[in-house]
Order: C-alpha cells, then sequence, then structure tokens
C-alpha cells in the first residue's frame, strides 16, 4: 500500500499553485506545491486509487488530525 497526503489546489492559498516554469525561474517551492485531483492521478497512474478525498477539518481538540486543505489518498 502507499499512502499520500499534500497540499490541495484551490483551497485557500495552502501550497503553490505555480507553473514548473516559474518554480525554476525563482528557484523556491514557495512553502510546498498544490495537487488537482487529475494532476495526482496522472502522476500515480501506475497504481489502484482506492481512495482520494480532502481531509475533514478537526476541531484543536480532537484527537484526529485533518485540515480541509489537504488532499488524504
Amino acid at each position: 500500500h502507499f499512502a499520500l497526503t499534500c497540499f490541495a489546489a484551490g483551497a485557500g492559498g495552502m501550497g503553490s499553485e505555480l507553473p514548473d516554469a516559474e518554480l525554476y525561474l525563482t528557484g523556491g517551492l514557495h512553502g510546498g506545491l498544490a495537487y488537482t485531483d487529475d494532476e495526482l492521478r496522472r502522476v500515480f497512474s501506475g497504481l489502484t486509487e482506492i481512495e482520494l478525498r480532502r481531509m475533514t477539518d478537526e476541531a484543536p481538540e480532537s484527537p484526529l488530525f485533518g485540515e480541509p486543505f489537504l488532499w488524504a489518498a
């Protein structure tokens, strides 16, 4: 099995959505890279997808972790 957590594109500014060329020019990741669901499916197309979803927001006092600007797969 393979698990993944990463920034979700279009999720309130968390993670950079700059094109690759811009990242190369600036020489930085600007806090991390954000991906769409289609981009993740393309990158991992050689694997069988079990689940790909946005995390559920969890309250600070929750024993669980979850932020809606992150993908869980």
